[in-house]
C-alpha cells in the first residue's frame, strides 16, 4: 500500500504521523494506548493510537479542509 505523509517528517523515525493511503483513507503512526488504559472495548484487530492535536490540525490543513 502506498502512503503519502500529510505533515512534514521529523528528525526521528518514531514521530507520530498521519498518512493518506492510495485508497483515500488515513493511516496513523504513533504510540499505542491499551484498551484497558483508555477504558474502552476494541473489536479484534482494532488498535488505539495517540496523536498530538496539532498534528491532526496540520494534516487537515494539508488536505485543504
Amino acid at each position: 500500500m502506498r502512503m503519502t505523509p500529510l505533515t512534514p517528517a521529523c528528525a526521528s523515525a518514531s514521530c507520530p504521523q498521519l498518512y493518506l493511503t492510495e485508497a483515500g483513507t488515513i493511516a496513523v503512526q504513533g504510540p499505542g494506548v491499551s484498551a484497558a488504559e483508555a477504558e474502552v472495548e476494541l473489536a479484534p484487530g482494532e488498535h488505539l493510537v495517540e496523536i498530538p492535536r496539532d498534528l491532526l490540525i496540520a494534516a487537515v490543513r494539508s488536505l485543504g479542509a
